[in-house]
Protein backbone atom coordinates (compact mmCIF):
# COMPACT_ATOMS: atom_id res chain seq x y z
CA UNK A 1 0.00 0.00 0.00
CA UNK A 2 1.47 3.22 -0.85
CA UNK A 3 2.72 5.33 2.23
CA UNK A 4 0.07 8.36 1.28
CA UNK A 5 -2.63 5.64 2.07
CA UNK A 6 -1.53 4.65 5.75
CA UNK A 7 -4.03 6.42 7.10
CA UNK A 8 -6.81 4.35 6.31
CA UNK A 9 -5.48 1.57 8.63
CA UNK A 10 -5.61 4.46 11.76
CA UNK A 11 -9.00 3.58 12.33
CA UNK A 12 -8.92 0.07 13.10
CA UNK A 13 -5.69 0.39 15.24
CA UNK A 14 -7.66 2.97 17.30
CA UNK A 15 -10.54 0.84 17.13
CA UNK A 16 -8.40 -1.91 18.86
CA UNK A 17 -6.63 0.52 21.65
CA UNK A 18 -10.00 1.67 22.71
CA UNK A 19 -11.15 -2.03 22.95
CA UNK A 20 -7.23 -3.17 24.72
CA UNK A 21 -7.55 0.25 26.80
CA UNK A 22 -11.16 -0.82 28.11
CA UNK A 23 -9.99 -4.40 28.63
CA UNK A 24 -7.05 -3.43 30.98
CA UNK A 25 -9.41 -0.91 33.31
CA UNK A 26 -12.03 -2.99 33.04
CA UNK A 27 -9.53 -6.42 34.25
CA UNK A 28 -8.83 -3.73 36.94
CA UNK A 29 -12.47 -3.10 38.20
CA UNK A 30 -12.97 -6.46 38.30
CA UNK A 31 -10.19 -7.29 40.66
CA UNK A 32 -10.93 -5.07 42.40
CA UNK A 33 -14.83 -5.98 42.75
CA UNK A 34 -14.19 -9.55 43.54
CA UNK A 35 -10.83 -9.74 44.89
CA UNK A 36 -12.39 -9.12 48.32
CA UNK A 37 -9.92 -10.76 50.70
CA UNK A 38 -7.11 -9.91 49.09
CA UNK A 39 -8.10 -6.31 47.25
CA UNK A 40 -5.79 -4.79 44.86
CA UNK A 41 -2.69 -3.01 45.49
CA UNK A 42 -2.36 0.82 45.88
CA UNK A 43 -6.24 1.14 46.19
CA UNK A 44 -7.58 2.12 49.60
CA UNK A 45 -10.28 0.08 51.20
CA UNK A 46 -12.85 3.10 51.06
CA UNK A 47 -11.30 3.07 46.52
CA UNK A 48 -12.57 -0.44 46.74
CA UNK A 49 -16.20 -0.24 48.10
CA UNK A 50 -17.06 2.78 46.03
CA UNK A 51 -15.82 0.17 42.86
CA UNK A 52 -18.19 -2.33 44.63
CA UNK A 53 -20.87 -0.23 44.86
CA UNK A 54 -21.26 0.10 41.16
CA UNK A 55 -22.14 -2.37 38.77
CA UNK A 56 -21.59 -0.40 35.85
CA UNK A 57 -19.38 -1.12 33.02
CA UNK A 58 -17.86 0.37 29.84
CA UNK A 59 -15.46 2.41 28.63
CA UNK A 60 -16.65 5.84 29.86
CA UNK A 61 -17.64 4.65 33.40
CA UNK A 62 -14.30 3.01 33.63
CA UNK A 63 -12.66 5.93 32.74
CA UNK A 64 -14.98 8.46 35.18
CA UNK A 65 -14.15 6.11 37.94
CA UNK A 66 -10.16 6.08 37.24
CA UNK A 67 -10.55 10.14 37.19
CA UNK A 68 -12.65 9.90 40.38
CA UNK A 69 -10.18 7.77 42.36
CA UNK A 70 -7.20 9.12 40.86
CA UNK A 71 -5.93 5.58 39.60
CA UNK A 72 -3.96 6.52 36.69
CA UNK A 73 -2.83 9.91 37.86
CA UNK A 74 -4.16 13.64 38.83
CA UNK A 75 -7.79 14.28 37.49
CA UNK A 76 -6.22 16.65 35.54
CA UNK A 77 -3.68 14.66 33.75
CA UNK A 78 -3.99 14.25 30.12
CA UNK A 79 -4.67 10.63 30.14
CA UNK A 80 -8.18 10.85 31.26
CA UNK A 81 -8.84 13.36 28.29
CA UNK A 82 -6.96 11.23 25.86
CA UNK A 83 -8.86 8.13 26.80
CA UNK A 84 -12.42 10.21 26.40
CA UNK A 85 -11.08 11.06 22.93
CA UNK A 86 -10.18 7.48 22.24
CA UNK A 87 -13.75 6.49 23.84
CA UNK A 88 -15.20 9.37 21.18
CA UNK A 89 -13.50 7.89 17.90
CA UNK A 90 -14.36 4.34 19.31
CA UNK A 91 -18.26 5.10 18.97
CA UNK A 92 -17.80 6.28 15.83
CA UNK A 93 -17.99 2.94 14.76
CA UNK A 94 -19.78 1.68 17.60
CA UNK A 95 -22.78 3.68 17.00
CA UNK A 96 -21.96 4.94 13.29
CA UNK A 97 -22.10 8.17 14.44
CA UNK A 98 -25.38 8.41 14.67
CA UNK A 99 -24.50 11.78 16.67
CA UNK A 100 -22.75 13.73 14.67
CA UNK A 101 -19.88 13.73 16.09
CA UNK A 102 -17.32 16.30 14.29
CA UNK A 103 -14.79 15.91 12.44
CA UNK A 104 -17.40 13.97 9.80
CA UNK A 105 -14.29 13.38 7.63
CA UNK A 106 -13.00 10.09 8.47
CA UNK A 107 -9.70 10.83 7.65
CA UNK A 108 -9.60 13.80 10.00
CA UNK A 109 -11.32 12.22 12.32
CA UNK A 110 -8.82 9.13 12.63
CA UNK A 111 -5.81 11.11 11.96
CA UNK A 112 -2.09 10.21 12.63
CA UNK A 113 -2.09 12.83 15.65
CA UNK A 114 -5.24 10.65 16.87
CA UNK A 115 -3.34 7.56 16.42
CA UNK A 116 0.00 8.98 18.17
CA UNK A 117 -2.42 10.32 21.14
CA UNK A 118 -4.17 6.99 21.12
CA UNK A 119 -0.63 4.74 21.26
CA UNK A 120 0.62 6.82 23.83
CA UNK A 121 -2.42 6.75 25.58
CA UNK A 122 -3.00 2.66 25.94
CA UNK A 123 1.21 2.90 27.03
CA UNK A 124 0.61 4.99 29.68
CA UNK A 125 -2.41 3.07 30.97
CA UNK A 126 -0.29 -0.31 30.48
CA UNK A 127 2.82 1.15 32.37
CA UNK A 128 0.69 2.68 35.22
CA UNK A 129 -1.73 -0.65 36.11
CA UNK A 130 1.56 -2.85 36.03
CA UNK A 131 3.35 -0.38 38.18
CA UNK A 132 0.88 0.37 40.57
CA UNK A 133 -1.55 -2.35 40.60
CA UNK A 134 0.04 -5.43 39.31
CA UNK A 135 -1.74 -8.58 38.91
CA UNK A 136 -1.20 -12.03 42.23
CA UNK A 137 1.45 -14.02 40.73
Amino acid sequence: MPSHERWKFNKPIIILIAAISEACLYELVTRARFNVREGVPNISQRHLEAIRSSKKDGLDYLTKTCKQLKILGHPKSDIYSNLEEVARLRDRIHIQNKHGFQPACEKTAFSEEKLVISEKTLEQILVILSRNYPRPL
